[in-house]
């Protein structure tokens, strides 16, 4: 009874018919088997639904991690940026596009905070 869905095997169900209506016997075996294939429906919505769960799980410790990183890089080329400043190219063209750089990333972060 697994290869069909079920709706389609209850919709396309018939019984013999007897003197006195439908042979018991077929009706029987039929819901039992019907209540067979709930029951398997069930177990594996069960199944699917606790997966679901934790893989949801899951993902919010990865983007917990990764906004993690992010923000450690950040600060790194952050920090990047302040080391080479003391290199002899150094013009005040590069100071204007460092402080740019900051200002975009403190604008990110206040952002963040604000979506939060």
């Amino acid at each position: 009874m697994a290869d069909k869905k079920l709706s389609t095997k209850v919709f396309q169900r018939n019984f013999t018919t007897q003197p006195l209506g439908f042979c018991c016997q077929e009706v029987d075996n039929f819901l039992d088997n019907l209540n067979y294939d709930i029951s398997q429906l069930e177990r594996n919505v069960e199944q699917l639904t606790m997966q679901n769960k934790k893989l949801s799980e899951e993902i919010k410790e990865k983007d917990h991690t990764i906004k993690d990183l992010n923000r450690k890089l950040g600060k790194s080329k952050a920090l990047d940026n302040i080391a080479t400043t003391s290199s002899p190219n150094f013009s005040n063209i590069d100071i204007l596009n460092r402080l740019t750089n900051l200002e975009n990333m403190v604008q990110k972060i206040l952002d963040n905070l604000e979506n939060k």
